[in-house]
């Protein structure tokens, strides 16, 4: 794949010209093509939300997700292409279906927060096997951070949003990443 190539050649030129051990090669080459998979998925689905005019929602539920998603981690796909199908979907669901769905009892959303809040304090952080937590206090530090970002979009939605469409739009977002972390199996932590 094309990334791959472009992270290897940036990989390989960074670790001779600057003082990196090469034994850190694998280290530096995964951070470049997980930076540069991202870097492209996002312009790629910020290119498709714009056609369909509901970039404003896509925009919404990628900082959310970000913000809590580097903290807690989530499922991760073998293959760009996989991965990028199902960030699709994902926005898909955050960014185009959940907007549209008319307002609901306050204590479904009261019911859904609460989920989101438990289910990200239980599971995260979620790493994967390329980023493994070596030690007892990241572990903690990602946990804390996790939650804390969770519980912060949700008293924003809450209290601050008052736009029905925004609110379902990052509710959504966050449920989509609580769910993620339900499903997704916890590797060796430390």
């Amino acid at each position: 794949m094309i990334i791959e190539s472009i992270s290897n050649i940036i990989g390989n030129y960074i670790i001779s010209n600057c003082s990196i051990d090469e034994s850190n090669k694998e280290n530096v080459i995964y951070a470049l093509e997980a930076i540069l998979g991202e870097l492209f998925k996002i312009i790629v689905l910020l290119l498709i939300f714009l056609i369909l005019h509901k970039s404003k929602f896509f925009i919404f539920s990628l900082l959310i997700l970000i913000s809590i998603r580097i903290f807690s981690g989530g499922i991760h796909l073998k293959t760009f292409n996989q991965c990028l199908l199902f960030s699709a979907f994902v926005f898909i669901l955050t960014a185009l279906i959940s907007p549209s769905i008319p307002k609901m009892n306050s204590g479904i959303y009261y019911g859904i927060a609460i989920f989101d809040i438990l289910s990200i304090s239980i599971k995260s952080p979620c790493p994967n096997k390329k980023r493994p937590i070596k030690n007892f206090n990241r572990f903690i530090y990602l946990k804390i951070l996790s939650i804390f970002f969770t519980i912060l979009w949700i008293w924003t939605l809450f209290f601050y949003i008052t736009d029905d469409s925004l609110f379902n739009c990052g509710l959504a977002t966050i449920t989509v990443q609580s769910i993620q972390l339900v499903l997704s199996k916890k590797e060796v932590l430390i």
